[in-house]
Order: structure tokens, then C-alpha cells, then sequence
């Protein structure tokens, strides 16, 4: 097996023990992408409240002035949305800075891609197979570009190559719009997401798409753009399990899955999981090139506050503590704000909302018995910090038992967690994947 940092080494460990399960089980077709991806049923996107747009707009003044050298309201764009508690229904409302605003999205594009992925696999649009898995992790987790145009490709039906000509660089394009379309279909009108991530150059027709020019020169009008709102109306739908399932969601989450004791050196930026206090669960994702620098994020507070955060910025070479001190600044002024009450007759927040830490539902779809009770709103009802990360180490191994049984090997419903460890050659406590950026 092929030599791999001692952080991830386990885990990736599971997947090749996965690889083996599934290809002794059954040969799957090649992938195939959807025309026209389905549309998912789900509630209404959160709709925008002024007090919170008035504290995004507060937080964006005041801290473009204390890293004035390098960031500017203009060049920033932000979106919250306030989930309230995890054991109490509230009306989930959102605010905004310049929300609307699209930029180049970096590396946070991938997310949409993560989601596609499985939404279309729950559709029976789209072949899981074990490969896909493992480039979709190296794409979130490490966040690497040539698994990001690998899954991308797959996704579309699509591959890098030669110029094309019109009639081929027409059906390529068409198929390449794929995920735009379904994301359409959710709502999310100002994103454009058809395009790899590249550690070196584009090949030839990638270059044509991104140039809107079959010569592939010139400037690259056509290139991915997303909005902070609708990257956050995204995050939302994935912290309510409205892509896929739920099992697609709690295995997503886990995948984004940062810890908020891993913190950067001094000299580098800083993120969210950089300033939020120890014990707040993230999921995110972070983007960062020469000239933008983004964080995005389902946050939840150790009693129990939860919040989706995202922030993007126009800037050069970003070394500060802006994305990090935006985390920080919105937990502390959010939590001066109270929720407001779900309307009467509107439906009640998900049930896998009531869980600890995102744990996965049991088989069946009811609440995994081991796990620890939601943390509460006040002090007394928060988990020990020893029992959320037990929480979180199970979370892996729920999800991973959770694809193998309902998506891919019906016949390994046998298996128990600690049957798959044993087999995996797992320790008795499993590293966390490294937040991507």
C-alpha cells in the first residue's frame, strides 16, 4: 500500500479495504452524467433578516479597518445563517454583505461538486464506485486539483484534451453545464461551477471553455464564480439533509469535518477553526489562491448554537487574521441576537439536527443509541469534551458502516463497526482528515 502521512493513513486504509469489498462484490458500470439532474424536494431557502444583515455589515467596517492594508468592504462578501439551537425549533433566517456578489469561488467550488456527486448517485444517476470515493475524499480533505478535475470529468461525462471543434466544443460545454443545472434547480441562480482546479495549466479545451473561444486565447471571461449566499443556501441544505439523503449528508459532513484544535502557525492566514472555541464542531471548506482568500462553514458551539458562515474576499496574497477574526466576530455578535420562533405549522429542523456532533442515524434511520445526547442551550447541558470527541471518532465509522450497507453492499449488513475497524486495521481511535484548503 502506498506510503501516507501518519494523520490520514487509517482512514485512507478503510477505503482501500473498502475498494477490495466492492470489487470482489460486483463489477459497476462506468459513470454516467444526468441531462437533467433531478430536483430535489426541499423546504424553502432561509429568507434574509435586517438585523443580521445589519451585523454582517458591522463586521465587515470593522474589521476592513483593522486590516486596512489589505482588505476593502468592496472586495469582501459575506453570508450568515442563524440555525438558532440544535434542540429547539427556530425559523432559520439569513444576512448578507454584498451576498450576491460573485467571485472567483477557488477551491470552495469543490463542495458543490461533493454534493453532486451524491445527489446523483441517490438518483441512481451516477456510479459511487470505490475510485470516486477516494478522489472525492483527496478533493475535500487535502484538497487536491487533479482529484477535483477527475471527479468533475466523471460527473459530466467529460474529459481534459485537445481543442475541439464547434460541434464538438457545443456538446462538450452542454455537458459540462451539468452541474450548473441542478444547482439552478435549487435555488442557487449565480453560480457558475464547470471547471477543474488547477495546479498547473488547463488542458486545451478546458482553456476553450474558460476563454468562451475555440482557439482557447484571451481572457478568461467564462471562469468559475459563486456568491456567499449561495454557497451558505448550499451548506444549509447539506446541515438539513436536503442533498441526497441523509446518510449522503452525515457521510459529507464527515467529510468536512475540521477540528478547532488544529491551529495554523503564526505568519499564515487564519481561518475559522483558527479563533472558534475548542469544542465547536465545524464542517467547511476553505479556498485560497494569489488573489482571493474564502472560508465557509456549518458551525456549532459547544451549548449547542448552530450557524452556517460563509466569507469571501478579493485580495492579494492573504497572510492575516481576517477569515479567522470574521469567524470570532460573527459567534460573538450572533450570539446576542435571539433566534425567532419557527412560524405556526412550520415543519420542525430535521432530526439529524437533534444529533451530537452530526452523528449518523443507526441503521433503520433511527438515532444511533451510543450516541451522546445534542448539547443543550445552557451550561449544564453541554457535553464533556472527552464525550464529544468519542462522538466524533464514531462519527467516521457510522458513516463509512452507513455507505457500505445502504449504498453499495446490502450483503455486509452483518458487519458490525468494530468488525469493519478490525478488518480495516483501524487503532482503537482514528486521526481526523486535515482540513482542505
Amino acid at each position: 500500500m502506498m506510503s501516507l502521512p501518519s494523520v490520514r493513513r487509517t482512514r485512507f486504509r478503510s477505503v482501500a479495504f473498502v475498494s477490495v469489498l466492492m470489487i470482489a462484490a460486483q463489477a459497476l458500470p462506468a459513470a454516467t452524467a444526468p441531462k437533467t439532474p433531478p430536483r430535489p424536494k426541499h423546504s424553502p431557502l432561509p429568507r434574509r433578516d435586517e438585523r443580521l444583515d445589519e451585523m454582517m455589515a458591522d463586521i465587515v467596517k470593522d474589521l476592513t479597518s483593522e486590516y486596512s492594508r489589505k482588505h476593502r468592504p468592496e472586495h469582501v462578501a459575506a453570508a450568515v445563517i442563524d440555525m438558532g439551537y440544535v434542540d429547539k425549533p427556530c425559523e432559520p433566517l439569513m444576512g448578507a454583505w454584498r451576498g450576491d456578489e460573485p467571485m472567483y469561488p477557488a477551491s470552495i467550488v469543490k463542495t458543490y461538486y461533493m454534493g453532486a456527486a451524491f445527489a446523483w448517485a441517490r438518483e441512481g444517476k451516477f456510479d459511487l464506485t470505490p475510485s470516486i470515493m477516494t478522489e472525492i475524499k483527496y478533493m475535500i480533505g487535502v484538497s487536491s486539483n487533479p482529484a477535483t478535475v477527475q471527479v468533475l470529468n466523471k460527473l459530466c461525462g467529460t474529459a481534459g484534451g485537445d481543442r475541439l471543434s464547434a460541434k464538438e466544443f457545443k456538446e462538450f460545454a452542454e455537458k459540462r453545464d451539468a452541474v450548473n443545472r441542478w444547482l439552478r434547480g435549487l435555488g442557487l441562480e449565480h453560480t457558475n461551477a464547470d471547471q477543474g482546479t488547477w495546479d498547473g495549466a488547463p488542458t486545451p479545451r478546458d482553456l476553450q471553455l474558460m476563454t468562451g473561444d475555440l482557439s482557447g486565447k484571451g481572457a478568461t471571461t467564462h471562469h468559475n464564480r459563486t456568491t456567499a449566499i449561495d454557497m451558505a443556501d448550499f451548506l444549509y441544505l447539506i446541515a438539513t439533509d436536503q442533498i441526497g439523503a441523509k446518510d449522503d449528508c452525515d457521510t459529507m459532513r464527515a467529510l468536512m469535518k475540521r477540528d478547532s484544535k488544529d491551529r495554523r502557525r503564526d505568519g499564515y492566514r487564519k481561518i475559522f477553526q483558527d479563533t472558534l472555541p475548542d469544542g465547536t464542531t465545524i464542517w467547511g471548506k476553505s479556498g485560497y489562491t494569489s488573489e482571493t482568500s474564502h472560508d465557509t462553514a456549518i458551525i456549532t458551539t459547544a451549548g449547542g448554537r448552530r450557524f452556517v458562515l460563509v466569507t469571501m474576499t478579493e485580495v492579494t496574497w492573504d497572510t492575516t487574521g481576517f477569515l479567522g477574526e470574521f469567524a470570532a466576530e460573527t459567534l460573538k455578535r450572533l450570539s446576542k441576537i435571539k433566534p425567532r420562533p419557527a412560524p405556526s405549522g412550520e415543519p420542525k429542523p430535521k432530526e439529524s439536527l437533534k444529533l451530537a456532533e452530526g452523528s449518523p442515524a443507526a441503521p433503520g434511520g433511527q438515532p444511533a443509541a451510543s450516541r451522546p445526547a445534542a448539547p443543550g442551550r445552557g451550561k449544564e447541558a453541554q457535553q464533556p469534551v472527552a464525550q464529544a470527541a468519542q462522538g466524533e471518532e464514531e462519527d467516521f465509522w457510522s458513516s463509512l458502516m452507513n455507505v457500505l450497507k445502504f449504498r453499495w453492499l446490502p450483503g455486509v449488513s452483518s458487519l458490525s463497526i468494530e468488525d469493519l475497524k478490525t478488518a480495516a486495521g483501524a487503532p482503537a481511535s482514528s486521526p481526523t482528515l486535515a482540513a482542505g484548503s
